[in-house]
Order: structure tokens, then sequence, then C-alpha cells
């Protein structure tokens, strides 16, 4: 008969209410039913809020720890380079040799790439790009061919929707021959 258990004990709490005010009896157990309910409705009420702030708090301290670690890696990275920064101003000759190998490294990887010949062909190579058509051109040209795409396909559109007689042109009658039309002679 009841849907759920809160409207049974709110329609057993009520009809109680009635009795107990028309009846004029001191029931014990109506006085603790009525008193239940009232108590129940602001548990319930406590319940979600707290459920709603726990969900709250998780996204809050999701967000603190994220926060905090990214200060941490920041300030990791900051403490790594001050004490690199020092090694080599203390003449660490490990570290110092070490920063010079790489150096030297990234410096013969530069003049391998700039032999004469890779550049000139390099610089033929954008010379040629540049002078063939510019940015503007290049801009123009495939907004040009956007607008014309988008032709195509709405004029594709409507002929489709025609062939399959969501639309209906003037002129033309599903069915039946073209005014004009004398094909049956």
């Amino acid at each position: 008969m009841f849907k759920n258990r809160s409207t049974k004990k709110k329609s057993l709490s009520t009809v109680d209410n009635l009795l107990s005010t028309y009846l004029q009896t001191s029931d014990k157990k109506i006085s603790k039913s009525v008193k239940h309910n009232a108590s129940s409705i602001l548990e319930s009420k406590a319940q979600s809020q707290k459920k709603r702030s726990k969900s709250e708090m998780k996204k809050f301290k999701l967000k603190e720890r994220k926060l905090r670690n990214k200060n941490l890696k920041r300030n990791q990275i900051l403490n790594e380079k001050i004490d690199m920064l020092t090694k080599l101003q203390n003449g660490d000759d490990k570290l110092i040799n070490d920063l010079v190998a790489r150096k030297i490294d990234a410096l013969k990887r530069l003049d391998s790439i700039t032999s004469d010949s890779d550049l000139q062909e390099l610089q033929n190579d954008v010379l040629n790009l540049i002078s063939k058509e510019s940015t503007k051109d290049k801009l123009k040209n495939s907004n040009e061919r956007d607008q014309l795409r988008a032709r195509i396909s709405k004029l594709d559109n409507f002929s489709e929707k025609v062939s399959r007689g969501y639309i209906s042109v003037n002129g033309l009658t599903p069915g039946l021959a073209q005014p004009g039309d004398d094909s049956d002679r």
C-alpha cells in the first residue's frame, strides 16, 4: 500500500497525532513515534549534508594534493639547479667535465648539420617555398576550397533529400510525369 517506509511513517504519525488530539490520551508510544519521526527527518538531513560535505572535502583534498605535488616538483627542480650551480662554483671536477662533454657533443652535432652542402640545400628549399606561394595566398586558396566544398555538400544533400522524397520541388509531382512531358505519345 505504501511506496516506501518514510511515507508509511509519515502517514502513521499523522493518524496517531489526530487520534491523540481527539481522544485526549497520553500514550507513550504515540509521543515516541512523533518524536522519532522528527528526529529521523533531522538525522536524514544531517546524513545527506554529511555525504555532500564528504564529496566536497574529497574534491578539495584532491585539488590541494595536486597543487602541493606541483609545488614540490617545482621546488625539486629549483633545488637541483641550485645544487648544480653551487657544485660548479665550488669547482666539482666530475660535474664540470660531464657538462663540458655534453656541450662538446652538442656542438659536434651542430657542426655536422652546418656542412656547406647541407646548409646550401636547406637554404634553397626555404627560398623555393617562399617564392612559390605566400602564406596569404595559401590561406585564401584554402578558404576558397572550403567554401566550394560546403556549396557542393549542400547541393548533394538537397538532391539526396529530393530523391528520397523529403523535399518536394515545384513542377515535380511524385509518381507522375513532369508537366509538358509527352512521353506517352
